[in-house]
């Protein structure tokens, strides 16, 4: 994640205490990178305390007995031992950098010589430099909507989406669950965006079709690049043009139906009823291609009952069919009816 973006790690890291010992002090994970991490430090009631930092990969070591206090407001790791990083009374935070990305690190605490804490955690894979480009939609309906974008540079991508005015960004060091929209196991946080899709899981496909919409609903559509994966995972959640991208679903599709009080000169067209249409068009044509249209009979707004009596007219064949209109939003067409006038 970007620095300015960055989001600071309220919650401590897993604490892995000594079997019989007590938790005297503190370790708190207040932000990781893919080559540092800040910690704070708070001995357990203002006692003298001792913080060694080391690699997953190296033994615990019994640090020396220091007369002065030892702080550090940043602390280079260069030498990839294990180093005292911390001793006094009081709380401290202090960032250790020079890290491997992805890598696995231990700090140990220790009170009068005696190792009483150990907190484990692994750095973030870098940062992808790339986001998802373009992101556009086809078929889109009262129901679902197919997302196409072009890909950033990261090892996946996830594909968000919210009914919210604002996309919910994923968290650093954090998988999510793939689900559809709606469905609480994909959600972040408490938040009501949803993961719906994580190239991983889909052979890299650049598209995807989200299903489980709501009719003429707003929606913010976002795609996220990210490399590594578990505790090491880091998102890229910067804004680019057309990424993320707002759409609306469409009105549901209105029913045609068969016509009724077919004369010899006319008869009544019929479609289903749309709650949130404020009226509909009709199309009425000779043929079933719709290239030829009757009396102007084209997108012509017929209220928003469900039915019209169509009237003088010739012998033949006719086809017809609905569209239902709203404030800001329109349907797909309705299906065809055909109608024979003798």
């Amino acid at each position: 994640m970007m620095k300015n973006t960055k989001k600071m790690l309220v919650a401590s890291m897993m604490l892995v205490s000594l079997a019989g010992t007590s938790l005297l002090a503190d370790v708190a994970v207040l932000q990781k990178e893919s080559n540092k991490v800040t910690l704070q430090v708070k001995p357990a009631n203002n006692q003298s305390e001792t913080v060694v930092f080391r690699m997953g990969t190296s033994s615990a070591i019994q640090p020396e007995s220091a007369q002065k206090d030892v702080t550090y407001a940043e602390y280079n790791f260069s030498d990839k031992k294990a180093n005292v990083i911390f001793k006094g009374t009081k709380t401290q935070t202090v960032s250790v950098i020079n890290l491997n990305e992805k890598t696995e690190y231990c700090v140990d605490v220790y009170r009068d010589g005696k190792k009483v804490q150990t907190q484990k955690f692994s750095t973030l894979a870098h940062e992808p430099l790339e986001s998802p480009k373009s992101i556009a939609f086809q078929g889109t309906n009262h129901e679902q909507m197919e997302a196409i974008w072009r890909k950033g540079s990261g090892e996946g991508t996830l594909l968000l989406i919210t009914s919210d005015k604002k996309i919910t960004k994923p968290e650093d060091g954090k998988e999510y669950t793939v689900g559809k929209f709606g469905d609480s196991k994909a959600k972040i946080g408490q938040s009501n965006t949803y993961v719906v899709y994580n190239s991983l899981q889909n052979n890299g496909e650049r598209k995807f079709l989200i299903t489980g919409l709501q009719e003429d609903t707003k929606y913010i559509v976002q795609a996220v690049e990210f490399n590594g994966k578990g505790e090491t995972i880091n998102y890229l959640i910067e804004d680019k043009k057309s990424n993320p991208r707002m759409i609306s679903s469409r009105l549901k599709t209105p029913v045609a139906a068969v016509a009724t009080e077919i004369t010899k000169s006319g008869f009544t067209a019929n479609w289903s009823k749309s709650e949130k249409a404020q009226f509909f068009e009709l199309d009425l044509a000779s043929d079933e291609n719709f290239m030829n249209f009757v009396d102007d009979f084209e997108k012509v707004d017929v209220g928003n009952g469900t039915s019209i009596e169509l009237s003088d007219l010739k012998s033949g064949t006719y086809y017809y069919r609905v569209r239902a209109i709203g404030k800001d939003n329109v349907s797909q067409l309705s299906n065809v009816i055909k109608v024979e006038i003798k």
